[in-house]
C-alpha cells in the first residue's frame, strides 16, 4: 500500500481493530446497541460496513493464520466467522462452552489455541486456562484446563505465546490477604500443561493499592513482553531470571500496544500519537500517520507491512509500517 486509508466506520471510539493475513479484510469494534463486529474491504474506503452480530461486549478477536477465518472470543465461546460468505455470522468452533471466554491466543500454525475463562460476576472464584488443538478436518479436541483464582474478569487482551510457543504469558488476579485487596500481575505458563513456571516482578510499588494491567502483548521473536499499567507503558523480559520491567516512556495514558511480527519494534498508542519503540534501547519515535482524530488502539498486519490505528472519532486509518 503507497498510500494510507481512512475508513469511516462508525460514530463511536473504534475500541479494537484486526487485519486479515492476506491483507484483505479489516475487523473492527466499536460500542454499540447491535452488538456487531464490522468487517470491511480493507483496501476499499467506500466499502460498506458489513455487519457481524455477536453476544458480548469489547470481544478478543484476531484472524487465523493460514486461513481465511476470523475467530472470536464471544460470550460462553470461542467462535469462528467466514469473512467471504455474502452475509457472515459467527458460529462456535469449540464444541463446550467456556464461561465466560476471555482472551486467547494461536499457535503460528493456526493448529492450536490456548484460551482465558473468567469469573466476572462473583466477588471471588476461579478461572481457567485451556488448550485445544482445532486442526483441520479432525474433531477438536481439549489438551489440558488448569484452574487459576480470580476476583473478577480478566482482561480481553492478557494472553499471548512466547516465541517457540512453548510457554504464554497471561494476567492473573490474586487476592492479597493481610491487605484485602486484589492484585493484578503477569506470570509465564508452560504450554504444554498449563502450569505456572514465574510470576513477573510488577512495575507499581508495593504500596500502591490500586492498578490495573489493561492489556499485554508478546514478541514473537523475542522473550519480551509488553503491557500497559495504570497508563503507563512497561516491557519485560521473559527469561528465567526476570528483571524488574523497564518503563520505555514519559508517557501515562497509553491505550494500546502491539508488537511487529519482527519481535524487535514495538508499536503504542496515546492520546498524543502513534508511537515506535525499537527494542534494542526502547528509542522513541513519533509517527507521522494521517489519522482523523485521536488514537484509541492499532493493529499490526501479520506480515507486518500494514498498521491500522483506531480514534476515538469512529475511523480506522490504515497505512505501510
Amino acid at each position: 500500500m503507497s498510500t494510507s486509508i481512512t475508513h469511516a466506520v462508525a460514530g463511536a471510539p473504534i475500541e479494537r481493530v484486526a487485519i486479515s493475513h492476506d491483507n484483505c479484510w479489516l475487523v473492527a469494534y466499536y460500542p454499540n446497541e447491535n452488538w456487531q463486529l464490522v468487517l470491511r474491504a480493507l483496501n476499499d474506503p467506500e466499502s460498506a460496513n458489513i455487519p457481524v452480530g455477536i453476544q458480548s461486549r469489547g470481544p478478543d478477536f484476531r484472524f487465523l493464520p493460514n486461513r481465511a477465518l476470523l475467530l472470536v472470543a464471544d460470550s460462553n465461546y470461542l467462535k469462528v466467522c467466514d469473512p467471504t460468505e455474502p452475509t457472515p455470522t459467527v458460529t462456535p468452533l469449540i464444541p463446550e462452552p467456556i464461561y465466560p471466554i476471555g482472551s486467547f491466543a494461536v499457535t503460528a500454525t493456526g493448529r492450536s489455541v490456548v484460551v482465558g475463562c473468567s469469573k466476572p460476576y462473583v466477588s471471588a472464584g476461579y478461572a481457567a486456562f485451556a488448550r485445544w488443538d482445532i486442526t483441520p478436518n479432525a474433531p477438536v479436541a481439549r489438551r489440558w484446563q488448569k484452574r487459576i483464582p480470580v476476583g473478577r474478569d480478566l482482561p480481553t487482551r492478557g494472553l499471548g505465546l512466547l516465541p517457540r510457543e512453548k510457554a504464554f504469558v497471561a494476567v492473573e488476579r490474586r487476592h492479597d490477604t493481610p491487605n484485602n485487596r486484589w492484585v493484578e500481575e503477569i506470570a509465564v505458563f508452560d504450554a504444554d500443561s498449563g502450569t505456572r513456571r514465574v510470576v513477573l516482578p510488577s512495575p507499581i510499588s508495593t504500596t500502591r493499592v490500586d492498578h490495573e494491567i489493561h492489556a499485554i502483548t508478546v514478541s514473537p521473536r523475542a522473550p519480551l513482553i509488553a503491557g500497559i499499567v495504570s497508563g503507563c507503558l512497561f516491557v519485560w523480559s521473559a527469561k528465567p531470571k526476570s528483571e524488574a520491567p523497564t518503563q520505555v516512556s514519559r508517557f501515562n495514558q497509553f491505550r494500546d500496544a502491539v508488537f511487529h511480527p519482527d519481535g524487535q519494534t514495538l508499536f503504542a498508542v496515546t492520546r498524543e500519537g502513534v508511537f515506535r519503540y525499537d527494542s534494542q534501547n526502547w528509542t522513541e519515535l513519533r509517527l507521522d500517520v494521517p489519522i482523523t482524530g485521536h488514537p484509541t488502539c492499532l493493529a499490526v498486519s501479520p506480515d507486518g507491512s500494514l498498521l491500522a490505528v483506531g480514534t476515538a472519532e469512529g475511523t480506522v486509518t490504515v497505512c505501510a509500517c
